[in-house]
């Protein structure tokens, strides 16, 4: 399929019988296979979310895992959200071994002799990743989001949950958190849609079980009205803010685009308005990013600055005063011009290889966006107006986001916020 100056491959999707949906394309630019495997996980609990992780952590042991590195192929796990990825990329000449490593991972019971091990490096990893200051902002964030800590939003589990993960705990898991009814298999690379279908069954196709419904997929509601909460860190010579607020979900397309559009011109590119303004003009902080996040059916926008002691008030105040500008006039017709040239050259690029293409299909089956937006995505993005993106930035205005302060200077920046009226504290 050829859009405007590029073409989008032709995509394969398919419906195993044990509920696997296989995505597919070929790409033989070299002989190559990538694949992603995609399992949504239970994590309503901190204990759901320790056994996960330690589960996860013991597939790399796997025979099948060494013989794969073995042979060169690159093996990779991460969690996002609610979904734990295995990534795969190997020759095609080692498309044996690939498989094996997705059977054994979905259908071979978990070996206790890995436990030691695996806990040990879950427990490493969570006290790294707990002793990061950005760690204990987002733990705030979501907790003033939804009134409590959703664990599936929670950076690492706790040691004590991770201590009580046994031989029980780890083959329950298993039962719980590994089946295929809404789990995807993404595969890129020398391969015909035959061949990657094929490969599908062979490896995954007598995979069962049957995994719950979480409870947060219908119940992770935005808990009382948006704030801004203030976390005093006496001493401390930055100050991290971390500002959210509700976007449109990913199942509307149209919207979801515009979007995208809006979080580029914010903070989402070093052209963007908050690093042009907040970061080079002005010299308040020296990290400034926004990001759309999925979380199950809703899309959120998170706009991060880590700045300077003493710049916390301007910096917030220059957030505030554009994201009232933006609500109220739009964006310029240069800034969406370039936002959306952004958007197409680094859409081009992705799918123009085999590991871009992959994270592309990969983020859009998961998220919900739907693979009609591979074709879509150029027309849409080339049909928006700044009236368009205008609406999407009157729904985040100042007096719409939840937030976290936190730093060393947080008493006066919220006087002095309480004083001009920018945010709800």
């Amino acid at each position: 399929m050829r859009t405007d100056s590029f073409v989008v491959p032709e995509v394969l999707s398919h419906r195993l019988g044990n509920g696997l949906t296989l995505t597919a394309a070929q790409h033989s630019s070299t002989p190559l296979v990538h694949a992603h495997l995609a399992i949504p996980c239970l994590l309503d609990s901190d204990e759901h979310l320790a056994g996960a992780d330690v589960l996860t952590a013991t597939w790399a042991e796997l025979p099948a895992a060494e013989a794969f590195e073995a042979v060169g192929g690159k093996l990779t796990i991460s969690r996002r959200r609610q979904w734990v990825i295995l990534s795969l990329s190997c020759l095609r000449a080692c498309i044996a071994q690939l498989e094996q490593v997705l059977a054994e991972v979905t259908q071979l019971a978990p070996d206790p002799s890995g436990l030691t091990t695996a806990r040990s490096r879950c427990a490493q990893q969570a006290t790294l990743v707990s002793a990061h200051p950005d760690a204990a902002v987002q733990r705030a964030l979501w907790t003033a989001v939804y009134g409590h800590l959703p664990p599936l939003l929670n950076p690492a589990p706790t040691l004590p949950a991770l201590e009580q993960v046994d031989h029980a705990a780890l083959a329950a898991a298993h039962r719980q958190q590994v089946s295929p009814g809404a789990a995807h298999l993404v595969l890129i690379g020398d391969l015909t849609p035959p061949e990657a279908l094929s490969l599908a069954e062979r490896s995954l196709g007598s995979w069962t079980g049957h995994r719950g419904r979480s409870l947060l997929e219908d119940g992770l509601r935005p808990a009382g009205r948006p704030m801004i909460e203030f976390t005093p860190k006496p001493g401390s010579r930055t100050t991290q803010i971390r500002l959210v607020a509700e976007s449109l979900p990913p199942a509307h397309p149209e919207a979801f685009t515009t979007a995208v559009v809006a979080n580029v011109i914010l903070g989402g590119n070093f052209s963007s308005r908050l690093n042009r303004q907040v970061r080079e003009r002005d010299g308040l902080a020296y990290r400034v990013t926004s990001t759309l996040i999925d979380q199950y059916a809703r899309t959120m926008l998170l706009l991060e600055l880590d700045v300077a002691h003493g710049a916390t008030a301007a910096a917030l105040s220059v957030v505030g005063d554009n994201l009232a500008e933006l609500a109220a006039q739009g964006p310029t017709g240069p800034e969406l011009d370039a936002a959306v040239g952004f958007i197409l050259g680094s859409y081009e690029q992705s799918i123009g290889s085999q590991a871009g293409l992959g994270g592309c299909l990969l983020s859009y089956v998961t998220t919900g966006v739907g693979l009609n937006l591979l074709g879509d995505l150029a027309p849409l993005l080339r049909c928006l107006t700044t009236e368009d993106v205008r609406q999407i930035f009157a729904n985040l205005t100042p007096a719409r986001h939840w937030g976290v302060v936190a730093g060393g200077d947080t008493a006066a920046a919220a006087e002095s916020l309480i004083t001009r009226g920018d945010f709800v504290l």
